[in-house]
């Protein structure tokens, strides 16, 4: 195809060519820091601390995974000790705030009380908005 047509495909072409390869630049340098930590948790610690750095480690191992949840790294305590930790946590944290729908919820179902119209416009106003980050 000639002519104007032929152009306009032929630039939406480029166009959609230029798009997906600067998308795949993106996506890269994006990766990048994941794959280099995941190489990294595979290197001993020799090649970790050395001076001329390796994507791929020349003697991978498994050590340091052993080391993290036998909880010899961090003096602290165990990989286990800090899950606990968390689970407890998240489990605190879910129950009260379930507890305190609960209560909110039944107020609102049950009782007929001034301005439950707005109450209840302005909640669904609140579930509407996206949150800032």
């Amino acid at each position: 195809m000639t002519g104007p047509a032929g152009r306009a495909i032929a630039v939406k072409r480029v166009k959609s060519t230029s798009l997906n390869g600067i998308g795949v630049l993106v996506a890269l340098v994006m990766l990048f820091p994941i794959a280099w930590m995941v190489s990294t948790a595979f290197k001993p610690s020799q090649e970790i601390f050395s001076l001329t750095p390796q994507l791929t480690p020349t003697h991978p191992t498994l050590g340091n995974f052993s080391e993290v949840i036998g909880g010899q790294v961090s003096g602290i305590g165990s990989v286990w000790l800090f899950f606990r930790n968390s689970l407890a946590v998240t489990l605190a944290t879910v129950l009260l705030a379930s507890l305190v729908s609960l209560l909110a919820s039944v107020a609102v179902a049950r009782f007929r009380f001034r301005l439950r119209a707005s109450v209840l416009v302005m909640l669904l106003i609140v579930q509407m908005i996206p949150a800032r980050p």
